[in-house]
């Protein structure tokens, strides 16, 4: 090969191995964006909740459920419970619509059982309820305890989340 062939094809090599790629830069990924409200996630345990059979003072047949009921928020925003209530069915002792309307407890006497007690949860916070109890005055059947939680986030979205806890018959 002559000397001039070989410089040509360094030369090509180096064009080639110079020109890198013709693309335009990418840009950056952007940070995600800020949650944009509260997220609430309701639990409880044991799932489902087996009766306990005890004496309850004046009511020797009664049957409880006792569970453990948590409270999260899970995305990054905090909030104020404004409204905490429970609609229990039970097929021995409703009505024939199957519901039996029950009072709203006070979330933050409930839900004392672990976190920050009272009416407010913060970001990424918790509260949890122990030694709740679903109760049969009569001593029959299972059912349905359904709870609902609602409240304001501090961006001022209303918030919440129900649960269907089942309580299973003795």
């Amino acid at each position: 090969m002559s000397r001039h062939a070989v410089f040509v094809v360094l030369m090509l090599v180096a064009s080639i191995a110079c020109s890198g790629s013709t693309a335009e830069p990418t840009a950056p990924t952007p940070p995600p964006a800020a949650p944009t409200s509260a997220r609430l996630e309701l639990t409880y345990e044991p799932n489902p909740v087996p009766p306990l059979s005890s004496p309850v003072a004046g009511f020797p047949s009664a049957i409880r459920w006792p569970y453990t009921m948590t409270l999260r928020e899970t995305n990054g925003v905090g909030l104020t419970v404004t409204n905490l209530t429970a609609q229990l069915t039970l097929a021995d002792t409703c009505p024939p619509s199957g519901t039996c309307p029950s009072g709203s407890p006070d979330f933050a006497v409930g839900f004392r059982g672990c976190g920050h007690s009272g009416y407010r949860i913060e970001a990424k916070g918790v509260a949890c309820s122990t030694g709740l109890y679903g109760a049969s005055l009569f001593g029959l059947g299972g059912g349905f305890l359904d709870w609902s939680v609602t409240g304001t986030d501090d961006r001022g979205n209303t918030v919440s989340a129900s649960v269907r806890i089942t309580l299973l018959p003795p």
